[in-house]
C-alpha cells in the first residue's frame, strides 16, 4: 500500500523544494504553563529506558481509543522526533493500544522526517490490527499531506470528536 506513495527521501525532497527550506531550527523548549489534562503518561515506558527522557506526549483514554496530544508547538529536530517516535511506538508495542488518536491542534510546525514516524505508527497498527487517526492538522501541515499523498494514506479528520466517531 505505501509504495503507491512517496518514500521518506522523497517526501524530504517535496517538503523542502516546496517550502524552500534547509535547516530546521531546534525546538524550543515546551512552555511551562500547561494545564493539568493528563490522565495517562507514559511513565510506565520511560521507567524502563535508562536514561530518564522528557515526555513529548499527553495522553488520555476515551472509551478504548487513546488520545495523543502533543506537548511541543514545533516538532522538528531529529531528538525530539526519535523520543516522540519512541512514545508513541510504546503505546503499541508495550501498552498495546489498538486505537490511536492524534490530536495535533498545538502543533504549528511539523518536518518531513515527524512524517516518516507516523507512517511506521500506521503501519505498525494495522500490522496489529489496529487504527490510527490524525486531526485538528493546521492548513499548512495538512498541504504537506496532500503535496505527499499521504492525505490519502491516513485517515484525517477535522475535529476530535468527528474522529472520535469515525473508529
Amino acid at each position: 500500500m505505501l509504495d503507491k506513495h512517496p518514500s521518506g527521501a522523497n517526501i524530504e525532497k517535496l517538503f523542502l523544494n516546496r517550502f524552500r527550506l534547509k535547516h530546521y531550527p531546534p525546538a524550543p523548549p515546551p512552555e511551562q504553563e500547561r494545564s493539568p489534562a493528563v490522565h495517562v503518561t507514559l511513565e510506565e515506558s520511560e521507567a524502563m529506558s535508562s536514561q530518564p527522557r522528557k515526555r513529548r506526549l499527553e495522553v488520555e483514554d476515551i472509551g478504548d481509543v487513546t488520545v495523543v496530544n502533543f506537548v511541543d508547538r514545533k516538532i522538528l529536530d531529529e531528538q525530539n522526533i526519535q523520543i516522540i517516535g519512541e512514545q508513541l511506538f510504546s503505546l503499541v508495542d508495550e501498552m498495546g493500544r489498538r486505537k490511536l488518536l492524534l490530536n495535533f491542534g498545538n502543533v504549528e510546525y511539523l518536518s518531513s522526517a515527524a512524517l516518516g514516524k507516523l507512517i511506521t505508527l500506521n503501519k505498525k497498527l494495522q500490522g496489529v490490527g489496529g487504527r490510527l487517526i490524525l486531526c485538528n492538522i493546521d492548513p499548512q501541515i495538512y498541504e504537506v499531506f496532500e503535496i505527499t499523498k499521504l492525505d490519502k494514506f491516513f485517515n484525517i479528520q477535522k475535529e476530535e470528536q468527528t474522529a472520535l466517531q469515525a473508529f
